[in-house]
């Protein structure tokens, strides 16, 4: 929680981080799981909405190697920071 102000307004300058940080800190509110970033993916795969999937497995797929950086949507980014900020705040 302490980081997710950060992870927030830098999402754009490293996405990969933001989206897994988020996704771990959704799944410690709601699981009570300390997960690594990986994990956290995971769980964001397997328990957000199906629109973010793809956003998340990329994101997953570059942390551990698969792919060479990415081209990211900026507009899709916005919209999976929005909507994991209003999941964080209700809990």
């Amino acid at each position: 929680m302490y980081d997710l102000e950060g992870i927030i307004s830098d999402i754009f300058g490293d996405p990969v981080y933001g989206i897994l940080n988020l996704c771990r800190i959704l799944c410690f509110l709601e699981e009570e799981i300390v997960a690594s970033k990986e994990e956290g993916g995971f769980w964001g795969v397997n328990n957000l909405p199906k629109k973010y999937r793809g956003l998340i497995s990329k994101a997953l797929d570059v942390y551990t190697g698969k792919v060479e950086g990415a081209k990211w949507d900026k507009e899709k980014l916005q919209e999976f920071a929005d909507y994991m900020v209003s999941r964080i705040n209700k809990k």
